[in-house]
């Protein structure tokens, strides 16, 4: 299997995955979501047997994109799993140049934080990152750069105690020290800021 670190882009082929696009965004904007949906899925089996990856990413961050913006969350949900299979299978690599790590926590966060199914898609997602980055220098908890942009998600959500453990395992020291000042501002105490300022 080739891995590749290169943003996933539609191929030679794009004005054929154009058209793909808006058929399945005008039947997703008609209600027709279950026909949408499966016509999704169609496509990540067909793509996929074809190694036709980069046109496959595209389509599902497209399509549970707007899932989630019409309330589809199952389907949206889905196809956030489909899409991490599909990084799985092909040997992508994410990083910040490519922006796969910001566009998946873009959809993580469009799953309600109270879905049991959204813990599962980021250890998914983790442990994808652990098994194609980094070769010579892999991560147990998955890459840094992954739990950096799960952290700040987490933070925006005012989640501090899960944001704590992403940044941890992250390289973004500025955030979480701007974190713990919002933590010991709201809820801590003044005898406690040492303990706080030791957490990193």
């Amino acid at each position: 299997m080739e891995s590749s670190s290169a943003a996933p882009s539609p191929s030679s082929n794009s004005s054929g995955v154009s058209r793909v696009l808006n058929k399945l965004r005008n039947s997703v904007n008609d209600g027709n979501y279950y026909e949408a949906h499966q016509m999704y899925r169609t496509l990540y089996f067909r793509y996929l047997n074809q190694k036709k990856y980069a046109d496959l990413l595209a389509l599902l961050f497209d399509g549970a994109e707007i899932f989630f913006e019409k309330d589809q969350e199952a389907s949206g949900i889905d196809l956030t799993q489909l899409i991490i299979d599909t990084l799985v299978k092909s040997g992508t690599e994410g990083n910040s140049d490519n922006q796969l790590f910001s566009k998946l926590t873009k959809l993580l966060g469009r799953i309600r934080p109270d879905n049991p199914q959204r813990g599962e898609i980021i250890s998914s997602a983790l442990k994808w990152s652990k098994s194609v980055n980094n070769v010579n220098n892999k991560q147990a908890s998955g890459d840094p750069g992954l739990h950096e942009c799960i952290a700040n998600m987490f933070w925006r959500e005012n989640n501090f105690v899960l944001a704590r453990y992403h940044f941890l395992h992250s390289s973004d020291g500025r955030n979480f020290a701007l974190m713990l000042i919002q933590v010991h501002r709201e809820r801590g105490y003044a005898n406690e800021i040492d303990l706080f300022i030791a957490q990193r």
